[in-house]
């Protein structure tokens, strides 16, 4: 039977009222495809951030993340304690009946610290614009969906079921994504082969709020001196990769791939038979820059070191810190390559400015100034 608690009219239709009024407020809800969360706090004026959930914003969002290193202590704690509430109520869908499926009250400052946290722990890096991202709740459900690749896109109706409000719940409580996340994302990332930042993010939820082991390891940029074999083997991928880009600059299907399915299975083999295959690569690469070669050459060994054999096979966690090792990587190498291109443009301006300063005044101050002039 469908427990049942008694009101008056009056106060169910105030309820009921109250209910609709939040729910007509962009500024009170979150809504998925089935479900929607509703929250208002004791003092009407009180700011929760609570629609950084749906739309992050990067100043909120460093506001809400610096709350972490500086929360409320002694006296203000419990002032604030007692001064706000913030209660959220999450609404289902079931027949012809809407139903409460998750209920929260809390005190606003804790809210914020456990919105600064989730923050923190999805957090990723744009190694090319070395900028931090964050993700809204309803991005990183779409990242557990099947990716389409014919379209380049993803295909919103394989969204395991609930899982934008089942994220939107561990962000509010403070508690692990649900356990169906990880194996799910994996098995997405083995069929299609697509990794990105916002699959990363959900990735280091999963990982970083099951695990506490994880908290150090699982940082959103690259993380040197790390020996996990899951870790070091996605970063081996990677740089095996950056090999082959940069001598065939124009290839259509790359190692990653070819081999990603089987390598963040069964390392050992795959990626041993890879190395020999890059030793070409570098031969190519040391005609037109030996030094290139050098250095590309010199990290791989570096990474291959970090073992002292690589692992014939990972679990399902050892997998999910391959995809993490290999996308920090990755970001790493294209931060690196937006410094390079950065300095050759200095170094353009620096001997165009040179170039100016070695001209004669009058030709230098003349714009009109043509190659018959200078010469």
């Amino acid at each position: 039977m469908t427990p049942t608690t008694p009101v008056c009219v009056d106060c169910g239709t105030k309820a009921t009222t109250a209910l609709n009024a939040l729910l007509a407020d962009p500024e009170h809800h979150i809504r998925a495809s089935d479900s929607a969360i509703v929250w208002w706090t004791r003092n009407p004026a009180t700011e929760t951030g609570m629609w950084t959930l749906d739309n992050p914003e990067p100043t909120e969002v460093a506001q809400l993340v610096d709350g972490l290193h500086h929360p409320y202590k002694g006296r203000d704690a419990l002032a604030a304690l007692d001064d706000d509430a913030f209660y959220a109520v999450t609404l289902r869908v079931n027949t012809n009946r809407v139903i409460v499926a998750d209920w929260i009250t809390i005190p606003v400052p804790e809210l914020k610290q456990r919105l600064g946290t989730w923050f923190t722990n999805q957090q990723t890096w744009d190694g090319w614009n070395n900028t931090s991202l964050y993700w809204p709740v309803w991005r990183l459900a779409l990242a557990a969906a099947r990716w389409d690749k014919r379209k380049n896109t993803y295909i919103d109706t394989t969204i395991p079921k609930h899982l934008q409000a089942d994220l939107a719940q561990a962000a509010l409580h403070g508690t692990p994504p649900p356990a169906h996340v990880l194996p799910v994302l994996m098995q997405r990332i083995r069929a299609d082969h697509h990794i990105d930042r916002p699959r990363i993010a959900l990735l280091r939820l999963a990982l970083t709020r099951t695990n506490s082991r994880h908290k150090e390891l699982c940082v959103p940029q690259l993380n040197t001196t790390s020996t996990e074999p899951g870790y070091v083997c996605g970063r081996i991928m990677a740089m095996l990769e950056a090999i082959q880009r940069k001598a065939m600059p124009k290839v259509n299907t790359t190692i990653t791939d070819k081999y990603l399915t089987t390598a963040v299975v069964s390392p050992r083999a795959v990626l041993t038979r890879l190395r020999i295959g890059a030793r070409p690569h570098l031969r190519n690469i040391a005609r037109k820059s030996e030094g290139a070669a050098k250095a590309m050459e010199n990290r791989l060994r570096d990474a291959f070191d970090l073992l002292d054999t690589l692992p014939a096979h990972l679990n399902a966690e050892q997998q999910a810190l391959f995809i993490l090792g290999y996308e920090h990587q990755r970001a790493h190498s294209a931060r690196a390559a937006a410094e390079a291109i950065k300095a050759r443009e200095a170094g353009k301006e620096l001997a165009a400015d040179q170039a100016a300063d070695a001209l004669p005044e009058e030709v230098a101050e003349d714009p009109n100034a043509t190659d018959e002039t200078l010469w």
